[in-house]
């Protein structure tokens, strides 16, 4: 359920995602955005939504976002 995936991507996003780097993103999220910006290119689309992150989260199999994904 979309409950079940928030709760457990809550629990795992700061850990994931924060750091201290000057801009505050890390390395990964930097290529996830990369990511979801050529899938906003490949369906032809002049901005990246909320699809394309899906899409690039889905696609990174060892992000925390796809097993929870995956275990549902």
């Amino acid at each position: 359920s979309f409950d079940k995936f928030t709760a457990a991507l809550n629990a795992t996003i700061v850990s994931d995602t924060l750091s201290s780097e000057p801009d505050g993103l890390t390395p990964r999220a930097e290529q996830l955005l990369e990511y979801a910006g050529e899938e906003a290119e490949r369906f032809k689309s002049s901005t990246v939504g909320t699809e394309h992150l899906l899409i690039a989260l889905v696609k990174q199999p060892d992000s925390s976002a796809s097993r929870i994904l995956a275990g549902m």
